[in-house]
């Protein structure tokens, strides 16, 4: 009889494992432990945490985990810019300029600076997308003539078709673009890419675009778990960049050093928000479409993002958290206290 009774349990065992209850995230069965390991509740450096009182301390404190948890910080270094071309393009003109965000990196970028504004004028750094299209990276804010069809598509699909740095130059900002690592000028190359991937002629067709696009996208979390393994983190190198890049917008005479902000869209819109949070000199901010939290994205949308966006360790403290459902979403910009800020999300 108890033979019997230990082989129904048995069967009942074995059918409830083969008949898992459905979790409905991307990770299956893993998900309940992935969300276990979450924080519940405040998070320990929220500045909603009771133990802040000081803004000011509380600031000094976050900033400085979330640049620990970049592990990468460059020493310090002059632009030492180089501005290679100069074009009259009407009302403004557009530079081509390389600098120096590290000691031994340089970074191609425009610069488009207003010809009747009043010096200094005001600056932004505008952060261009992911968007999953790597074949050019400050493009996509700056129309170029004789541009490629592919990327006049993606602006028209993902910008309504308006050249974002353009439009701010001629309200009067000097505006500076940068290629993203990993994107346009600083795209990945191997050693045996044809010519077309190298040169990116204005005659490269769609399907060459798409194919260079595919390749990156698929070789991204390869390059990622690269950077992991040399011990620094790929939102590091992002983050410092766009620090970097305000460092030399105060090199030039024709910006205002009290009158700089910055904007974004998606995965500009992260680089925005974290550019504020890590450099006071950025008086105003704004970011269209990524205010949402990454606790929240745990069961499923985690994969798209990987390896570029995650600062490992930051959801575990909550420096910034943000939910359209909570009252932490303040909390984005409590950083920003006294400067101008501004969402824009359709989520």
């Amino acid at each position: 009889m108890l033979g019997g009774r230990f082989n129904t349990l048995a069967a009942e065992a074995g059918q409830a494992a083969a008949t898992p209850t459905p979790t409905g995230s991307d990770v299956g069965s893993l998900f309940p432990f992935i969300q276990s390991q979450a924080v519940k509740g405040e998070f320990p450096l929220s500045f909603l945490n009771p133990r802040f009182s000081s803004l000011r301390r509380w600031k000094k404190a976050a900033r400085g985990k979330l640049l620990d948890l970049l592990h990468y910080a460059p020493p310090a270094c002059s632009p030492a810019a180089e501005t290679v071309e100069r074009v009259d393009c009407g009302d403004y003109v557009r530079e081509k300029v390389w600098f120096n965000t590290t000691p031994d990196l340089r970074v191609p970028a425009f610069v488009l600076a207003p010809k009747n504004a009043p010096k200094p004028a005001p600056a932004i750094v505008a952060l261009h997308d992911h968007g999953a299209f790597f074949l050019w990276g400050k493009e996509k804010l700056v129309a170029m003539p004789d541009e490629n069809p592919a990327l006049t598509d993606f602006r028209r699909q993902y910008y309504g078709g308006r050249s974002i740095a353009t439009e701010l130059v001629r309200q009067g900002y000097v505006v500076v673009v940068i290629d993203m690592f990993y994107w346009g000028e600083r795209r990945m190359l191997l050693d045996d890419d044809p010519p077309d991937w190298r040169e990116r002629p204005a005659t490269l067709t769609r399907e060459r675009v798409q194919a260079l696009n595919s390749r990156a996208g698929r070789n991204k979390e390869l390059v990622g778990h690269t950077i992991s393994a040399a011990g620094f983190t790929w939102p590091g190198v992002m983050f410092w960049d766009d620090v970097r890049t305000v460092d030399y917008l105060l090199t030039r005479p024709d910006v205002d050093p009290r009158r700089i902000g910055c904007v974004g869209l998606s995965m500009g819109a992260l680089r925005s928000c974290h550019l504020a949070a890590l450099d006071q000199r950025i008086q105003a901010a704004v970011v269209v479409g990524w205010m949402a939290s990454f606790p929240a994205q745990l069961k499923q949308h985690v994969h798209p993002i990987g390896n570029v966006n995650v600062v490992p360790g930051l959801t575990g403290i909550s420096i910034i958290r943000m939910s359209r459902h909570s009252p932490c979403r303040r909390q984005c910009w409590s950083s920003m206290a006294r400067r101008m800020a501004c969402s824009i999300s359709t989520a």
